[in-house]
């Protein structure tokens, strides 16, 4: 999001930001479930409005009383549906904005590279042309991080797996949990074996992540929040929520990477191989021979070539 203003920021809050993050802050949310107790019907209880009927409904028959449970209960569906559009609207906001900025960037390169000659001006549109017709989402590659830790983006919980980035006039902020892809492909940590298992498999999960630890002893997912924290800082007072916030985004964006990694796997091998390019739709109905995978490792997992062939094990059978 580009700074348009002295502070600029998102315009309100999806019902499932304002719900879960008032819980928190509330305490009414501990370890991402609410705690037990008074339910979130109009009754007693600690269901959905089934406690003690109140004295209004004890007074309908029973089919009415089904009736009116059969309307909130549709009503409550309904409710959902609306917030998660509201989170696949933020969504694709945020992969507009980092497809804008790769672009940019590509284009940056280019005249960089085209200051040698039209021969060298030819070599990089070919280069761009190249990259675009194979992308698909998310960033290709971190920006600089600051020199000073004041120059961080700001940026607070939007709902219960997204951020607002607070844009100050002049200063461009990437989408938060397009950084955070990108440093979960950068720190993927390979093969995993999770406590109790009795053999190593590819890090599926963001508990493999937690699982894992390096040379110093610190988990790769710690790896993961330490380097975040080094593009942006929390905005005072939403500490503890943003680390539920960055559980929650986490444990969802390592299950996008896992999707989107087998399409692309499949949009790059018709286009290297084929020299057929292909948008999402129709690469997702498409699938490839486990040879055929073998031969578009992403960048992220070049050195991991055993834990690919797992994952590809698991698409072939």
């Amino acid at each position: 999001m580009v700074g348009s203003g002295h502070e600029s920021t998102r315009r309100g809050k999806p019902p499932l930001a304002r719900n879960i993050l008032d819980e928190l802050v509330q305490g009414t949310v501990v370890d991402g479930s609410r705690k037990r107790g008074r339910g979130r019907g109009r009754s007693q209880g600690g269901g959905r409005g089934r406690g003690q009927p109140t004295t209004e409904r004890g007074q309908l028959s029973r089919a009415t009383a089904e009736e009116v449970e059969e309307e909130q209960e549709v009503e409550r569906e309904v409710e959902v549906g609306r917030e998660m559009e509201v989170e696949r609207e933020v969504e694709r906001e945020m992969e507009d904005v980092e497809r804008e900025m790769d672009m940019r960037e590509e284009r940056d390169m280019e005249e960089d590279e085209g200051h040698g000659g039209e021969e060298g001006t030819s070599q990089g549109a070919s280069s761009s042309s190249s990259t675009r017709a194979s992308y698909l989402r998310g960033a290709s590659k971190l920006p600089k991080k600051p020199n000073n830790p004041d120059q961080r983006i700001v940026v607070r919980p939007y709902s219960d797996k997204s951020w607002e980035e607070i844009a100050v006039l002049g200063k461009e902020c990437r989408p938060a949990n397009g950084i955070l892809g990108r440093l979960l492909k950068d720190n993927f940590p390979g093969m995993v074996q999770l406590p109790g298992d009795n053999h190593e498999g590819p890090a599926f999960t963001w508990h493999h992540y937690k699982a894992k630890v390096d040379g110093n002893r610190r988990s790769f997912a710690q790896r993961v929040k330490d380097e975040f924290w080094e593009y942006y800082k929390c905005k005072d007072g939403y500490e503890q929520v943003a680390e539920y916030v960055m559980e929650k985004a986490c444990s969802k964006l390592v299950l996008d990477m896992h999707y989107e990694v087998r399409i692309q796997s499949v949009i790059n091998y018709h286009f290297e191989h084929n020299n057929v390019k292909l948008v999402e739709g129709s690469a997702r109905a498409k699938t490839l021979t486990k040879e055929e995978y073998m031969k578009v490792l992403p960048r992220w997992i070049v050195n991991e070539g055993l834990c690919w062939e797992k994952m590809v094990d698991k698409w072939c059978t």
